[in-house]
Order: C-alpha cells, then structure tokens, then sequence
C-alpha cells in the first residue's frame, strides 16, 4: 500500500485494509465449498493472498501504529466511526515509523 505523506490516515488505510478478510470471508462462505474447487476456483487464491500477504503486513503494522496510539495523551486522541466501531485518530506526524510505513 502506498500513501503520500499527509495524504490519509495509517489508521483508516490499516482498517480498510483489514475489511478484506471479512469481505473475502463473507463472499466464500456465500459461495460455499465450490469456491475451493475447480479449474475457475478463486478460494485457494483468496486465502493466499489474505494469510500470506495481508495477513503479515497488518500483524506489523498494526501492532507498530497500537503501540504509538497506546503512548499518547489521552487529550491528543478523538475518535471516529469507521465499519460501526469505534477507532482511535490521532495526529500521526508524531509517530517515528510514519514515514516508513507510508
């Protein structure tokens, strides 16, 4: 994923990110086992990409921008709905790894 800096939110690009694994999950469990069948079988390739690729640069990422947000003030912190929850925003030119993960 790539964000120009000041451009967007780490936050709201992790968590949009992550909606993947419920929208992948909702359209196999939809589709039912077929999907891991057959020679036009998407399944297999869906999870691959989402344990294998997603999977590993949310698990960082996440846990890198959580740790960050834990260490702030709570009076730099407001929050925000985002898919009916809850999210933490803060000003995230403070964190050291932001121009990295962008």
């Amino acid at each position: 994923m790539k964000l120009e800096p000041g451009v967007g939110s780490a936050r709201e690009a992790l968590n949009s990110t992550h909606s993947f694994f419920e929208t992948t999950r909702s359209v196999l469990r939809e589709v039912g086992p077929g999907a891991a069948y057959g020679l036009k079988s998407v399944g297999p390739i869906a999870i691959d990409i989402l344990n294998q690729g997603l999977y590993l640069v949310l698990v960082k990422w996440h846990s890198r921008l959580n740790s960050f947000e834990d260490q702030q003030a709570e009076g730099r912190r407001t929050s925000k709905q985002f898919a009916g929850k809850d999210i933490v925003i803060l000003d995230e030119s403070r964190w050291p790894e932001r121009n990295t993960f962008y």
